[in-house]
């Protein structure tokens, strides 16, 4: 009798045990869903309102103020495209030599026997940990026109007057300091696809005469493409977005992007006293965009 009766309480145990554990797999896709509406849902809610409403109320208050005057103040300046024209070359340019660069890094650790692979792949994290801020601004230590390190020893050692001969502060110096600092995000994401990747097929290309180039043209290549083009669309909406570089360099060579100027938006305040929330949150708008249009993609 008592041995039946344990089992019955053991099977209604394991039935609530059950029933609690559908419940709470019912409830997590909920749970999920709210945290997503609220971490990313309700601020973009909050930056849309600020481009409609004035400049001295919130975007959230409930007061029924609302105002079209950012967007012809945008979208009707000059200034904005070239805002605009600038992030593009500056975001093309740097994914146009990451992207090879990160490729060539996985290559070697993944399809060679070059000697030290291990110590490169460790390395390759090391930049990853390094704030944009402090890359910056060694650059500026290392190459900055007028006391560079590298510029003061150039021209010690080849007799040169004046400034330079580098110059950190330039749309080159912006791209080459946002390259050395995608190169390994990029490479990390590319590693997987080679793992994901069958090398067999490239032993039986080898194997039937071709090149290491013919290789990887005709076989590496083709195979990594769909995560090729996932990884650079994911890295062109990153370098959209990308400001500690833009802003220490960039500023100082008079070559502004969208990210900075949402910032010095969003910092320098206006008679009233207020920052400009609505103006930057316009600009957000057009970040925005390309960023949702290359995620469509």
């Amino acid at each position: 009798m008592s041995s039946s009766t344990d089992v019955l309480v053991g099977v209604r145990r394991g039935a609530v045990g059950v029933r609690r554990q559908l419940y709470i797999d019912a409830l997590l896709p909920w749970v999920a869903m709210a945290a997503v509406v609220v971490l990313t849902i309700v601020p973009l809610i909050a930056v849309l309102l600020a481009t409609i409403r004035p400049q001295n109320v919130l975007p959230l208050d409930l007061r029924p103020e609302f105002t079209l005057e950012y967007y012809p103040r945008v979208f009707a300046n000059f200034s904005t495209y070239v805002l605009l024209w600038n992030t593009i070359k500056y975001t093309l340019a740097s994914i146009s030599l990451a992207l090879p660069l990160a490729l060539f890094f996985a290559w070697l650790v993944n399809r060679t026997d070059l000697p030290g692979r291990g110590w490169l792949y460790s390395l390759m994290f090391v930049p990853m940990v390094v704030p944009g801020f402090l890359v910056a601004i060694a650059w500026v230590q290392l190459a900055g026109p007028n006391a560079g390190a590298l510029n003061v020893y150039i021209r010690d050692i080849f007799g040169l007057e004046g400034r330079g001969p580098l110059n950190i502060f330039s749309i080159s110096g912006m791209v080459f300091v946002t390259v050395i600092s995608a190169v390994p995000s990029i490479w990390l994401l590319l590693l997987g696809l080679f793992r994901n990747m069958d090398p067999a097929l490239e032993d039986a290309a080898a194997t039937a005469g071709a090149n290491r180039f013919g290789v990887m043209r005709r076989i590496t290549l083709p195979l990594l493409r769909p995560g090729l083009v996932t990884v650079l669309i994911l890295h062109l909406v990153f370098m959209i977005e990308f400001f500690e570089i833009p802003l220490i360099l960039g500023l100082t060579a008079g070559y502004k992007v969208l990210s900075v100027q949402i910032y010095l938006d969003t910092t320098h305040a206006d008679f009233g006293g207020l920052p400009l929330y609505g103006l930057a949150a316009t600009y957000a708008v057009i970040a925005l965009t390309l960023g949702i249009v290359l995620i469509a993609l």
